[in-house]
Order: C-alpha cells, then sequence, then structure tokens
C-alpha cells in the first residue's frame, strides 16, 4: 500500500505570483502519465486512469510555474527518457498500470554513488518533520510516520530532506482550491491519481528547502514582537492581576513583550464542568467561549489600552470545539447570520470547513475580540482531527489570513498545532502541554530542529513544561534553552503549586535566569536578521548542521544535541542535571571547520572537532563564529515592549580572533504589516575587518531601501581583547572612562570579560558611512588569538567564593584561600586601573594552580560536597 504523507492546507497568496499551470515546455506527457519539470532537482510526476490531468492549485502546491531547467527527452510510443543536469528519468508505459517498480526508475548521484529510486523504495533515511502536538509526551515521541501507530491523527510529515539524497511528496489526496481571490477548498473529483513531487537534492540540503518554497510559499516573517519575550500562565487572573504580574516584570528588571491570558479571560462554568455538565455541543461546559468575564475584566478596553501604554501586546486563549453557544454576547448576530432563529436558543454549530460559517465566525464573533485591543489569538484545538482539510490546519489559514480576506496589510499571527505540510505559512507554533522532565527538555530541541525540515521554523513550547510544577534546576536549564529556541514563552497549567514566574524561585536561579532572559531581548535584530534569511531562503533559524556542512559526518550525528542559531552562533543545550559532587554537566559539543568563540567563557576551538566540557548552572554552551557581528538591542532599552520597536539604538557585539574578519546585513522592516512582501524593507551592511594585529575597523554602511529611523545611536563591544591604545569614530577621538555614566560618547573596559564597549550616543545618520577604529598595543593584540578562557575563570572564581562563603562557621578562613580571592577580584582591579590587564590575564593563568592547591589542602575540613563542587570548578575553568 503506498504511504500517503497526511498533507495539510495552504492557501492564501503571499504577494508573489503564484501560478498552478505549469509552463507547458517543462511538461512531458507519456500515455497516462504526465511529467513536469519544475527544476533540475525536483519534477512532479502525475498517472491518471482517464489520462486527464489535475492543473488546479492544491493544498500543497500553489506554484507550478517555475524558470525551466535545461533537460533532454527521448520518447517513444512505449517508453520516455528524461536527463536534467541532476536527475535520469525512465519510464516505460503500461497503459492502465500506475506507477511502479517495474516502470519508473530515478537515478541521481549522492557523493560518489549512483542512486536509484523507484516507486518501491523506501525512504529509510529521512531527517523526519514534525507532528501537530506535543501533549502529554514526557520525553521522546516517535518521529517516523511510518512507524508511529498515531501518525495520521498527528498530522505527521516527513522531511524534505534525507540521508538518502531524495524525498518524496505524495500530493495525490490533498484538497484544490477555486481561483477566488480569497481562495476555499474544493474536494477533488478523483481517487484513484497519482499526484507525486519527486527531490534530488542528494546532500544540497538547503537547496531542496528553498525550491520546495518556490511551489508551496515562502515562510512569512512573523511582527517582531514575536521574538521578544512571553508571559502565560493559566490562572484566573484579572485586569488587576494582570498589572500585578507586569508590574512584577518591572520591580524585578525582568523584559516582558507579549501578555498572554489564558481561558478565563472568557466566561467559564468551572462549577458545573466539575459535576460533569456539558454544552450542546457534547463539549465541556465553559471551555469554548468568546464573551469577556466582566468579574474579571470590567473594562477590557481600557485593559488592553494600559499594556498598550507599556508596550505590550496582548493574546488570548479560545477553544472553539463548541461553536457558539446561546450565552454568548455575539450568538443572537451570529444565529441570526447562520440561519438560526435566536430565540429558540440553538447553539451554532463549528464548521471551520465551511466558508459561511467560517467568515460569519470571524466577522461576528472574533472581530468583537479583537476590536477591544486583543493582538492575535491562541488557537487551542484539542478535538477531532479528521477531515479534509483538517480543522487545525483550517483554523490557522482563516485566523492567519484574516487581516488580508479584511483588507488589512498587517502580518498575520497565530499561536496554534501544527496542521500538516504546509502549515509553515501559518505560524506561530504551540508545541502543547508536555511533562515537565529532562526527558522533555532533551527532546524539545531536536523536535525543533527537526521541524525545520518541513519549513516550520517557529515552534513555540511551554518553557518549563506545563503538566506539573518544575523543579528549578530543570526550569533553569529550560529558560537557557528557551533563550536560543525560536519563540520564548512560558506556561503551565492551573494549579497553585505551579508557576513559571522566575523571582519565586531561589535567588541564584532568578539571577541566572534574569540574565538569560534579558540577553534574549537583546537578540531581537539577530533573530529578526534570520526571518527575513528563513523567508528568502526557506532555512529555518533553528536547523541543523548539516544543512551548513553536508559532507561532514559529525554534522549529523550531532543533530540530536545541538543546533544552529542562525548562520554564525551554534548552540549546544544543557538538558541533564548537574552532577552532585561536582554541581557540573558534561556535555560533547561538535565543533564544525572553521575557529569558534565559546560566548560565556572566551575560549577559542578550531574544528572540526569533538570537545568535552563540564558545564555550571551558570553556563550555557554557545559558540559564535571568529569574526562575527552580532546586531543587538543595548541593555539600556526599555523594559518592556522594546521587541516591536525599530532599531534607534544597536548593539554590535564582535568576536574577535587573530585574523577572522566577518559582517551581518542588518534587516529592517516596519514589524507589523505584509509591506516587507512589496519590497518595503531596509538593510545595512556592516563588516568587521582587522586591519592588522593591532588595529580593528567597524564600517556601517549606509542604508539601503526605505527608512525606518532616520538616525541611530551604536554601541559597539569587542568581546576577549586587551584594552585598547586608542578608539576613533570617523576620525574622532573617543575618551576612555572607567565607569560609563551620562557622557554622550566614548569608550570603556570590562575586565571580567576583557571587552571594549564604545560607543556613541549622538544620532547617527543611518544614511551616512560610520567607521569605528580601535588600536591595541603591540604584543597584545591580535595575533594572541583568544585569550585562554580568562573569562569563564574568573566567573569560576566568583562562583567558588561564593560557595566557599556560605561555608563559614564550619572551621574555613578568607586566610586560607587569598589567592583565590585575589584572582577573583582580577577584573574589578583591571576597571579601576586598565593598565594592569595584561598583568592581570598572565597572573590568572600563573596563579590559578596555587589557588587550586590552597582548596585542596582543605580536605578534610571543607564540607566534602563544598570541596568537590569548588575544586571541579577551578580545575576545569580552561584557563
Amino acid at each position: 500500500m503506498r504511504f500517503i504523507w497526511v498533507l495539510a492546507f495552504v492557501a492564501f497568496c503571499w504577494a508573489q505570483d503564484n501560478n498552478p499551470i505549469a509552463d507547458p515546455s517543462a511538461i512531458i506527457i507519456q500515455k497516462n502519465a504526465r511529467f513536469t519539470i519544475l527544476t533540475d532537482r525536483m519534477v512532479r510526476m502525475e498517472w491518471s486512469p482517464t489520462g486527464v490531468f489535475e492543473d488546479a492549485a492544491t493544498t500543497v502546491v500553489l506554484n507550478r510555474r517555475t524558470t525551466v531547467p535545461s533537460f533532454k527527452k527521448t520518447q517513444s510510443f512505449s517508453s520516455l527518457s528524461i536527463t536534467t543536469n541532476y536527475l535520469s528519468i525512465q519510464y516505460t508505459s503500461t497503459g492502465s498500470v500506475p506507477f511502479s517498480g517495474n516502470n519508473l526508475i530515478i537515478s541521481l548521484t549522492v557523493g560518489s554513488n549512483v542512486v536509484v529510486w523507484t516507486p518501491d523504495s523506501v525512504d529509510s533515511g529521512n531527517f523526519y518533520g514534525t507532528v501537530r502536538t506535543l501533549d502529554g509526551v514526557n520525553g521522546t515521541l516517535n518521529l517516523d510516520c511510518r512507524t508511529n501507530p498515531n501518525a495520521e491523527q498527528l498530522y505527521c510529515a516527513y522531511g524534505l530532506v534525507s540521508e538518502l539524497g531524495w524525498t518524496l511528496v505524495d500530493d495525490s489526496e490533498s484538497a484544490l482550491f477555486d481561483s477566488n481571490d480569497y481562495q476555499w477548498i474544493l474536494p477533488r473529483n478523483t481517487t484513484d491519481q497519482y499526484d507525486w513531487y519527486f527531490l534530488g537534492y542528494a546532500r544540497d540540503h538547503k537547496s531542496a528547502l528553498a525550491d520546495f518554497t518556490k511551489i508551496a510559499g515562502k515562510i512569512p516573517i512573523p511582527p517582531r514582537y514575536a521574538f521578544g519575550v512571553f508571559f502565560s500562565r493559566w490562572w484566573a487572573y484579572s485586569d488587576y492581576d494582570t498589572r500585578q504580574i507586569v508590574t512584577e516584570y518591572e520591580q524585578h528588571q525582568t523584559p516582558l513583550d507579549v501578555v498572554v491570558t489564558d481561558m478565563d479571560w472568557h466566561i467559564t462554568f468551572y462549577k458545573e464542568a466539575d459535576q460533569g455538565v456539558v454544552d450542546q455541543a457534547g463539549q465541556t461546559i465553559g471551555w469554548t467561549g468568546y464573551t469577556w468575564d466582566t468579574h474579571l475584566f470590567p473594562y477590557p478596553e481600557q485593559y488592553t489600552s494600559w499594556c498598550k501604554q507599556k508596550g505590550l501586546k496582548n493574546t488570548v486563549n479560545i477553544h472553539p470545539a463548541s461553536g457558539v453557544q446561546p450565552w454568548e454576547e455575539e450568538y443572537p448576530p451570529m444565529a441570526t447570520a447562520m440561519g438560526i432563529d435566536p430565540a429558540t436558543q440553538i447553539y451554532v454549530p463549528f464548521d471551520i470547513n465551511n466558508s459561511t460559517f467560517a467568515f460569519n465566525f470571524l466577522d461576528i464573533v472574533m472581530q468583537p475580540v479583537l476590536d477591544k485591543g486583543i493582538d492575535f489569538f491562541w488557537l487551542d484545538w484539542q478535538q477531532w482531527t479528521n477531515g479534509n482539510p483538517n480543522p487545525t490546519i483550517m483554523l490557522n489559514y482563516v485566523f492567519f489570513t484574516n487581516p488580508q480576506r479584511v483588507g488589512s496589510d498587517n502580518r498575520g499571527m497565530i499561536l496554534h498545532r501544527w496542521g500538516g505540510l504546509g502549515n509553515h505559512r501559518y505560524q506561530m507554533g504551540f508545541s502543547g502541554d508536555v511533562v515537565p522532565s529532562w526527558e522533555s527538555l532533551d527532546f524539545q530541541p531536536y523536535f525543533t530542529l527537526t521541524a525545520a525540515n518541513v519549513l516550520y521554523g517557529y515552534w513555540s513550547h511551554d518553557i518549563g513544561g506545563h503538566t506539573e510544577p518544575c523543579p528549578a534546576e530543570l526550569y533553569t536549564r529550560w529558560v537557557q534553552w528557551g533563550v536560543w529556541s525560536p519563540v520564548f514563552r512560558t506556561h503551565c497549567t492551573k494549579d497553585p503549586d505551579n508557576d513559571r514566574r522566575i523571582w519565586i524561585y531561589p535567588l541564584e536561579n532568578f539571577q541566572i535566569m534574569r540574565d538569560a532572559i534579558a540577553l534574549r531581548s537583546q537578540m531581537v535584530p539577530y533573530i529578526y536578521n534570520h526571518a527575513k534569511v528563513a523567508y528568502d531562503t526557506g532555512v529555518s533559524l533553528v536547523h541543523p548542521l548539516f544543512y551548513d556542512w553536508p559532507e561532514e559526518a559529525e554534522a549529523y550525528e550531532s543533530r540530536f544535541s545541538q543546533f544552529m542559531f542562525g548562520s554564525d552562533i551554534l548552540v549546544s543545550p544543557i538538558t541533564e542535571p548537574v552532577d552532585e559532587w561536582t554541581q557540573m554537566t558534561t556535555k560533547y559539543t561538535f565543533i564544525p571547520e572553521g575557529t569558534w568563540i565559546q560566548w560565556a567563557t572566551g575560549s577559542a576551538y578550531t574544528g572540526p572537532m569533538t570537545i568535552e566540557k563540564e558545564y555550571t548552572l551558570h553556563e550555557t554552551p554557545v559558540f559564535v563564529k571568529a569574526g562575527a557581528v552580532i546586531p543587538m538591542l543595548p541593555s539600556s532599552k526599555p523594559l518592556t515592549g522594546s521587541a516591536k520597536e525599530a532599531y534607534t539604538s544597536l548593539l554590535l557585539t564582535i568576536f574577535p580572533y587573530k585574523t577572522a574578519s566577518g559582517s551581518t546585513t542588518l534587516y529592517e522592516d516596519d514589524g507589523e504589516t505584509d509591506d516587507y512582501q512589496n519590497g518595503v524593507y531596509a538593510e545595512t551592511t556592516i563588516t568587521y575587518t582587522p586591519l592588522s594585529n593591532t588595529r580593528m575597523q567597524v564600517v556601517v554602511n549606509p542604508l539601503q531601501g526605505q527608512i525606518f529611523s532616520s538616525t541611530r545611536t551604536y554601541e559597539f563591544s569587542f568581546v576577549g581583547v586587551m584594552p585598547a591604545n586608542s578608539v576613533t569614530l570617523n576620525g574622532v577621538s573617543l575618551t576612555y572612562v572607567s565607569q560609563r555614566g551620562s557622557e554622550t560618547s566614548g569608550w570603556t573596559y570590562d575586565g571580567s570579560t576583557l571587552t571594549i564597549t564604545a560607543w556613541t550616543l549622538t544620532p547617527q545618520s543611518v544614511s551616512s558611512t560610520l567607521t569605528l577604529l580601535v588600536d591595541l598595543p603591540s604584543g597584545q593584540d591580535l595575533s594572541l588569538g583568544a585569550l585562554s578562557g580568562y573569562t569563564g575563570c574568573i566567573a569560576r572564581l566568583q562562583l567558588a567564593k561564593q560557595a566557599y562563603d556560605n561555608e563559614w562557621g564550619t572551621g574555613v578562613y578568607n586566610e586560607d584561600v587569598y589567592t583565590m580571592l585575589t584572582l577573583g577580584e582580577s577584573g574589578e582591579r583591571i576597571d579601576y586601573e586598565i593598565s594592569t590587564a595584561w598583568d592581570e590575564y598572565n597572573s590568572l593563568i600563573t596563579d590559578l594552580p596555587t589557588a587550586i592547591d590552597e582548596i585542596r589542602a582543605l580536605a578534610g575540613v571543607l564540607d566534602e560536597h563544598a570541596y568537590q563542587k569548588i575544586l571541579s570548578w577551578l580545575m576545569t575553568c580552561s584557563a
């Protein structure tokens, strides 16, 4: 039996020319078969018992009018041979016999081998795609669509890339589109046709993804605010409660961009539901709702207006399976529109595949919710999965494209589960209610990057898990992974003991998590750059290393435990608890070709190689390409609502290493409309060049395109270098200050991270060139390479002091560890007197063994746990 991919509904023409009718010169008909050469590595193959073929757009493929590649064909009455630059297709026509291993063969070269595919071939090397949800999962979920018994209900989709070098997309059973401006679905007239797409890209995985977007549509850019920080919890929060939550974020200096209100925003009937009462649809009463509960939100517009003044966006949760019940505020007009007399109090059944219901539902029921200040909806469909198209993808379609249906240029935005292949057009994803466990955390990064194989690059996970309280260490690691996930959204179920506010956790965990979230908030420009990359190329922000290093075996093996975060950052998240004695976790990380700087420690590694390192709870293995320029928001940005704002201030973080250079292209648009699809955006090229061992140069080139902010201020940070001799901006010398104050321009130095930071608070025209030159002292320059993990050692020494201090009263004294204490203050001494930096750096290298010996001498004096962890921290700090 042929394996049928679970296909999804894909519609709406994304400001791009979609034509489902292929160029006639790309088409070859051989009796009951039709071949369409879409690219030199992608071909559509159809077989019809009647010889009549389908030219309408389907719910997976909208466009077949691609540029026709060069190919040769040899055709006779009973045979056909097609050759492109990459594929050789041999077909023997046998009248009424469909495609089979006896009549269709495709050959291609993968590496040094010739691979032969027939319809009987099994894609045993597929890198997998994704599934509808992780609801109820504790640990892993089988992503193999052939062996997962729930594959059909999960809308399981295989990836578009495979170790075998080919994949097959079966589009035979998907619905069709009508030709209206706002397209709606039509059923196929026959079910015995074959409609296949063969992708034979060998190891050129990026081209496979890019070419598939040519026929199935691009990955849209989400609104910029979606890459900020979400707060969410299922709880009966009121207007007052939510304002208090926002105030707590401000009091705890924690960034925030989106406030999520779970289902208690609307009328609920928990008391009746606990007694087993169901509504007219047979669903738990009160689970569905669209009418504000004015006991909790007496004036919804004023509540959302207050949030908007803070720069925050708002979303609410809906479970629409019960349709529209008689108690809803908008029931009378909705019932009337659907031909139901409101006096009967008969509910309006949910039927999202019915365009009359769908449009009335959006216009009559949901629009008033938006009018009260809600920015987008969190759809939470958990009921039946049958239908073609299925209700998940249909909800995604009608809600995501609703702004365009009503003539708005606002960007589509939803949170919802995956509805099948093609759902990459309707993002972001909501992965569901997982059980908090180390096994669940370990699976999430892998689950996220496999989704990139089907273009679904914006999974939003319940950070910390959902179903029960999350222990402090586990939650801390989950937050650290969340920083490098596509969407940062904490959430949990309704339970007095279940809460994801980071400040209710122990102080150490809170501080680690707050620093991590602050970094995430600053990373918005880098993330948004790669949202544009995904739109242009089909390569998602979070993706496996083998996209970039397809000939490297370890790039494939590493996909289970690490990933690329854009083009310049490699992340190897910690997903296991620390050792009881050392309070560290061991992690293996594959370092690909080139030199990579570990962000937190300053250590450099030149690949390809695999490293084994131990990490404290404070540390996450994040590696940056040597010479990379990372565009960020400065730490001085607003605490709330900064993600959505234009870049009036920018921090450029640079990772120098010997002769390595780098560049970035800063992408900007208005952040909220679809105008970017029509070329309304801006790009600014920024380069870093080591002109010599003693001189570094950064050039910010004039902006090209639409101007969204005519001026901006800049900060430039150079990580892991000695103090400068001089810093100039456009030929003007900047003044060094030991502690940054109100100066409009200048430079300073952080002795703990060996970082030069220069800045100008005088707005600079984005239409002009900005050149920063940094001169380093000879002998203390770029020829040194990375500075032996100094930053990591300083941090470890400070941790060691805290642990040592906590042993006060047990017979330990500062006099016994003077070297450790002295080395731990190296950064502060440099801050006060930068001329000591070189000596302090060398002292750390030479004196660290003495500090280690001081701790060894306290064996039997220090508590055994304290002794083991302090000693382990110092011995593995890489100085």
